[in-house]
């Protein structure tokens, strides 16, 4: 269900493209904390590409991102990796300072662990909010500022345990800051 939800998205996103008044591409870095079933981990790192669909007259953008996340335990001795492609829409509301709020739905690949006893998914789906402000400082560069929020609708990993296996989805609250580049007008 999950993965229909994702395509129809994504067809959604990449078909929108042809009526958008101005097409984007950005990098942006983000910062947060994780929360896998009560334990918290610091030092969530985001780094990422961003593919934007800006359509003026709707005051509304459609998006495609790919980050790799990291997340370091505490104690600084686990870690894991992932690689995240969210697609999503938002609502802008301003001209050249404007406000965003907006949704989308993830889907996470696993890469690496170290320190770790429990088996890690090798995919994961799951949902987003994001809140933020987005400023113009050209006609072709703007820079963005979001407070997001992500939750899993799947397990990110399991642990084996007496009688059977614990499964736990992941809470990541973080603030992201891109900058992107406006590649086409229309």
């Amino acid at each position: 269900m999950f993965k229909f939800l994702l395509t129809i998205l994504l067809i959604f996103t990449l078909s929108a493209t042809g009526f958008a008044q101005k097409h984007c591409l950005g990098i942006e870095y983000g910062k947060g904390m994780v929360n896998l079933g009560g334990t918290y981990y610091s030092n969530l790192n985001t780094i990422g590409v961003k593919y934007l669909n800006k359509y003026t007259d709707l005051k509304s953008s459609t998006y495609i991102e790919g980050d790799i996340e990291q997340v370091i335990r505490n104690d600084n001795e686990n870690s894991y990796q992932h690689l995240k492609t969210s697609v999503g829409g938002n609502l802008e509301f301003g001209k050249k300072l404007h406000f965003i709020i907006g949704v989308g739905l993830n889907i996470k690949l696993y890469l690496n662990s170290q320190g770790f006893n429990e088996k890690f998914k090798r995919f994961s789906f799951g949902g987003k909010f994001n809140l933020g402000m987005g400023y113009f400082i050209s006609s072709r560069f703007f820079v963005e500022l979001l407070c997001e929020y992500h939750y899993a609708f799947t397990p990110v990993y399991v642990e084996v345990v007496v009688g059977g296996e614990r499964k736990y989805g992941e809470k990541q609250g973080l603030i992201k800051i891109g900058i992107s580049y406006i590649i086409g007008n229309k």
